[in-house]
């Protein structure tokens, strides 16, 4: 008899431990929640409009050559092409200190 109200104790205990547990996940999530969106507010802050500055330029040319020779029945036809592209980026952040509007 006392072996079998040592286990239901013990059952109870654990019981009470889980329904804790069960019982602060609420608050648990949230807690984690309003970490991330702290982060996210301080990201915002440092990369925000007006603090990030981005310039990009881009340029492509591209030139064909054809030749048409004529031929014993049909003409031939030679094609070169050439081309080039090129890309410059600049970005930056600017200093956190400076007073913005």
């Amino acid at each position: 008899m006392r072996r079998a109200q040592s286990v239901i104790e013990y059952a109870l205990v654990l019981g009470m431990i889980v329904m804790g547990f069960l019982g602060i996940q609420v608050y648990l999530a949230r807690g984690v929640q309003g970490k991330f969106q702290e982060t996210t507010d301080q990201m915002a802050d440092q990369y925000g409009h007006g603090v990030s500055d981005v310039q990009e330029h881009s340029q492509a040319s591209t030139s064909v050559w054809e030749l048409t020779f004529p031929g014993w029945g049909s003409p031939t036809t030679k094609t070169w092409t050439d081309g080039s592209y090129s890309s410059t980026s600049k970005r930056g952040v600017a200093s956190l200190d400076k007073n913005w509007p």
